[in-house]
């Protein structure tokens, strides 16, 4: 089930929507910390880095080692009682494709220059033109319950600008895999584990000791988001938890909160902006091969701020109680389930004069 709250974001709406489908300034960045304790602060503190730092440690080691870095953890439903599982986002190159060389016409008008950390286009070469909105999503599959985002991918090619070679986003693409392992579900069966059912000729009952009372089942279930023993219940859960669980990483904590982080919008407008001038590169091939690492170097900036994010997210919320989304979209389906079975319990006359147990008193 994926679950797709009502929540107004500009990122999340373009990637529901869209469908169109020289010398770097690497060169001239200062090197304000000493390459060991830039280092040791990449592996105790990657998320106080910041741009310029990753883009020091990318010339000193490399891009792959760089990202391993940052974005160790992914997004996972603990078991009961236990912790998050340390899982990394590939560590991947960003994922770039240069096409052959059409010809455009100009896009808009001039805007004024922004600038990003150590990378500052030409001011008079940023040009409002026509934005490329993110697509794509990531696919879903079993073996494990987890939110995984990819490295963004984009495809660009190169178009005549008059005197100048100038870059063309055509595309960014998300990508990722979502995991859902599925819950036992035997719905006429008192076995357990299993998926709440509670109906006549369900597995609810109101025999004292069985792990199938109501009492007990709706005590297995409300400290999914309880810090020190939440997570999926140890006889109790539902594939539906663990599928809100993982499609609100996805949809809130990529969709609507790391993938802005790396600004795209910004990122698109200036890649659009270098230029490689025709009295230097004289044709297509040339260009291109001129432009390249630059465009690299600008998507770089994008997915590294991206990953922090992520990476800040997973660590500070990503357990019972921290305030997750995923925990959070877990809940939500929980405490509808509860409901259901409280209304059933009172349908049958079960709960006056009832005495619930809780669940784990030991831990």
């Amino acid at each position: 089930m994926t679950v797709k709250e009502p929540v107004k974001n500009p990122v999340r709406a373009q990637i529901q929507q869209a469908n169109k489908p020289a010398q770097s300034d690497q060169d001239n960045i200062s090197v304000p910390v000493m390459p060991p304790l830039l280092m040791q602060r990449a592996r105790q503190q990657p998320a106080h880095l910041t741009p310029q730092d990753a883009l020091i440690l990318q010339r000193l080691v490399n891009n792959n080692t760089v990202t391993q870095l940052l974005t160790r953890d992914r997004a996972a439903e603990a078991l009961a009682g236990g912790s998050e599982p340390n899982q990394d986002r590939p560590n991947e190159e960003p994922r770039i494709t240069a096409h052959e060389v059409t010809a455009t016409l100009r896009k808009g008008s001039y805007i004024p220059a922004i600038r990003l950390g150590g990378f500052t286009p030409a001011p008079d070469a940023l040009v409002a033109h026509e934005m490329v909105s993110p697509t794509g999503g990531p696919s879903l599959t079993s073996g494990g319950n987890d939110c995984i985002p990819a490295s963004e991918a984009l495809d660009w090619e190169v178009v005549d600008e008059g005197e100048d070679w100038r870059p063309d986003v055509c595309s960014l693409t998300v990508s990722g895999e979502v995991r859902v392992t599925p819950w036992p579900n035997n719905p006429n069966s008192m076995t357990v584990p299993n998926t709440p059912n509670p109906v006549d000729g369900g597995n609810i009952n109101n025999e004292p000791g069985s792990p199938n009372q109501w009492e007990t089942v709706i005590a297995d279930l409300e400290d999914y988001d309880t810090p020190g023993v939440g997570g999926a219940g140890e006889n109790w859960h539902s594939t539906e938890i663990t599928s809100a669980h993982e499609w609100r990483h996805w949809y809130f904590d990529y969709l609507d909160d790391a993938l802005p982080s790396g600004n795209w919008d910004l990122a698109n407008r200036e890649i659009d902006a270098l230029r490689e001038s025709k009295s230097a590169r004289r044709n297509e091939a040339s260009a291109r091969n001129a432009l390249a690492p630059r465009v690299r170097e600008r998507m770089s900036w994008f997915v590294f701020e991206t990953s922090r994010r992520w990476h800040e997210i997973i660590h500070q919320t990503d357990m019972p109680g921290a305030g997750g989304q995923g925990y959070t979209g877990g809940m939500n389906v929980i405490n509808r389930i509860i409901n259901s079975i409280r209304a059933y319990a009172a349908q049958k006359g079960w709960i006056a004069g009832s005495n619930r147990p809780r669940r784990r008193a030991g831990d």
